[in-house]
């Protein structure tokens, strides 16, 4: 690929997923608190998960159909990413989080684009890093697939 050093393969191992075969994937090189060889979670092929940045699907989390992890977003535990056209779906605890290009839902409550700052720290102190990253990166998919 150009001469990028990729930080991960899928391996051997598959599941099925809703009709989607996902493969676990397996460090390459170290980065962040990864190492070379630690498993990581199940994607549906490269088009998932970057080899840049320090990005990374844990344990038993699924990403696919035309899902993107990329730049500092961790995805973790039961976590699961699908994106359908417009739509992002980030399955994640303690709120489900829906984007699309004019609404974020989080939980049961809605927020437009330019309320992103607003709605996580009204529903997810703790955990605002990493779920703040991932819908900044659904949107901005979304918003280009308009």
């Amino acid at each position: 690929e150009g001469g990028r050093v990729k930080k991960y393969e899928l391996t051997e191992e598959t599941k099925e997923w809703y009709g989607r075969k996902l493969c676990r994937i397996r460090a390459l090189r170290g980065f962040g608190n990864i190492k070379a060889g630690d498993l990581g979670g199940w994607i549906e092929g490269e088009k998932n998960l970057s080899h840049d940045d320090a990005c990374w699907v844990f344990g038993s989390a699924r990403v696919y159909d035309s899902a993107l992890v990329c730049g500092s977003a961790r995805v973790r535990a039961e976590d699961e990413i699908v994106s359908r056209g417009h739509i992002v779906v980030i399955q994640s605890e303690p709120y489900n989080i829906t984007v699309t290009p004019t609404r974020i839902g989080v939980g049961c409550k809605d927020f437009t684009p330019d309320q992103l700052d607003e709605a996580f720290y009204d529903c997810l102190a703790e955990e605002v890093g990493w779920i703040k990253a991932m819908t900044e990166m659904a949107l901005a998919k979304v918003l280009d697939a308009v």
